[in-house]
């Protein structure tokens, strides 16, 4: 699976903590230079990253501020064989607004959320990516655009227990939220 780490050029230090937090799992991620521009370059940045990443079959998005609360490359191995063979999307971790389905022990299906800190991508024939590769101009958040357009129409899942979050890092880029424990919050009431 390619890891991929986007990460804004003006913030080094968030690089060198992401790349240390990401080796002591045995992950080395590509780093992606991030697109600048708020909620814009967030979401411009990710579907850079899916269409230069789009000959490969899985491709792990992490954005800077992720923090593992659990190693996620054996997550992966645990999770990979109660993956329906055409799945979409794999969250690590998000902040549902809608009740999950749980499809196996370690697995739900996830119908609407926000956050992308940690998700992994199925490049399939007549999937997600290539949905989003020939939709257009997307004009919402990345997020919101996923939980609007994405989660309700293709096979996209969340692992459990809870994998990934994000780390307190002030204010964010995209939004004026800058308190990261509604996510555990929401995960937590909506994955049961």
């Amino acid at each position: 699976m390619k890891t991929v780490l986007i990460n804004r050029e003006d913030r080094p230090e968030r690089l060198r903590e992401s790349l240390s937090h990401l080796s002591g799992f045995g992950l080395e991620p590509d780093v992606f230079p991030a697109i600048l521009g708020g909620w814009k370059g967030c979401r411009d940045s990710h579907i850079a990253v899916l269409s230069k990443y789009r000959t490969e079959e899985h491709v792990f998005i992490l954005e800077d501020d992720v923090l593992f609360l659990s190693d996620p490359t054996k997550i992966w191995q645990k999770i990979a064989t109660q993956l329906p063979t055409d799945f979409d999307m794999l969250y690590f971790g998000i902040s549902p607004n809608q009740p999950c389905r749980r499809v196996s022990d370690n697995l739900f299906r996830v119908y609407g959320g926000l956050t992308t800190h940690a998700i992994l991508w199925h490049n399939r024939q007549g999937g997600v990516v290539e949905y989003i590769l020939k939709h257009g101009e997307i004009k919402n958040k990345w997020d919101v655009f996923l939980n609007n357009e994405i989660l309700p129409k293709f096979k996209c899942y969340v692992v459990y227990p809870l994998c990934a979050t994000q780390r307190e890092t002030g204010q964010s880029d995209t939004c004026k939220r800058s308190d990261v424990r509604s996510i555990v919050r929401n995960y937590n009431r909506f994955v049961k």
